[in-house]
Formats: C-alpha cells, structure tokens, sequence
C-alpha cells in the first residue's frame, strides 16, 4: 500500500475554505466603515508582502471576525478592505470568495 501524503493539495485546501464559507454564508457579512483605497497587496492577508496559501486562512478569519484578523495583524479596517474586499462594494463577504482564490493563481 503506497504511504499516504501528508501534503493538501492548494485545490483541496480552497475548496475546503470555500465549502466553509459556504455553509457560513448567512453570519458572514460584514459592512467596512471605510472605502477600500489605502495601499496593500490584494489577497496579502497575513501581510507579509507575498500571496501564497499562507494567505488562506488569514483570509478565514477576516471573513469570521473582522475584528480578529484587525488585532492579529495590526491593521485597521480600512487595510483590510483594501487587501479583501475584491468586489469593492463595502462589504466583506462570501461574494468575495472567488476572487480571493484566482489571486492566488
């Protein structure tokens, strides 16, 4: 029997994310108080100048808690739109979701 990967593929991980957002879909709305034009990477959520998987869940927790990925990564809300409100129409939301995953390619 061949050894098991311990290895997701990023495919697997996305669809799981968004099979998670999905079915959240109705707690997950968030209005920004801010409109989305301070400078940052879009899709860069954990801030580290580089969009990668490492962005995935940081992008989790921006959709669940605002708030939390604000404190976590010490940036404001207006940051925070700027780098994940990808439709740009003020909201965080599973809406989102789609253009967060083509960013990372």
């Amino acid at each position: 029997m061949p050894a098991r990967s311990h290895f997701m593929t990023k495919s697997t991980v996305l669809l799981g994310v968004a099979g998670l957002l999905a079915g959240l879909a109705g707690d997950l709305v968030w209005v920004g108080l801010a409109k989305a034009d301070t400078p940052g990477t879009p899709a860069d959520l954990n801030c580290d100048g580089v969009v990668s998987l490492a962005d995935v869940e940081p992008f989790a927790l921006a959709l669940l808690s605002p708030h939390a990925w604000c404190q976590r990564y010490e940036r404001d809300d207006e940051y925070l739109m700027s780098v994940a409100d990808f439709d740009r129409d003020g909201e965080l939301t599973v809406h989102d979701v789609d253009a967060f995953c083509a960013e990372l390619g």
